[in-house]
């Protein structure tokens, strides 16, 4: 493997560490990675560029986000810069979404629902 090859592993290896603040906050591990917001991950002399995605456009958590990208890649020590540039075609689709994510989407909507169903229930 190329020197180039690992320190694009190592990119996303980090990146996967990066968890999504909304996920996170309904106690779900899930990264950034996992959600498949991540479009591409380019190396040149200078650094990383890293394309990235959101579920929305209007996320409120972009800028947290894109933070938490730049100093975990440039804590790896490899690159004096890192981009990240967000992307909106073609926009962000569930499909996108790891076993992981997906997982944690389904275990928030049954527990959403769960929630939802006892609060019925103690009305009536």
């Amino acid at each position: 493997m190329t020197e180039t090859a690992e320190r694009e592993d190592a990119v996303w290896v980090a990146l996967a560490e990066v968890l999504d603040p909304c996920m996170a906050a309904g106690g779900h591990r899930v990264s950034v990675v996992d959600l498949g917001l991540i479009t591409r991950v380019n190396l040149d002399s200078e650094g990383v560029e890293i394309g990235i995605t959101f579920t929305e456009v209007g996320c409120p958590f972009t800028h947290r986000v894109i933070d938490r990208i730049e100093s975990t890649v440039l804590g790896l020590g490899f690159f004096k810069s890192v981009r990240v540039t967000p992307e909106w075609q073609p926009g962000w689709t569930p499909e996108r979404m790891n076993k992981v994510a997906l997982n944690a989407l389904q275990s928030g909507r049954q527990k959403l629902g769960r929630h939802f169903q006892s609060a019925i229930t103690d009305n009536t």
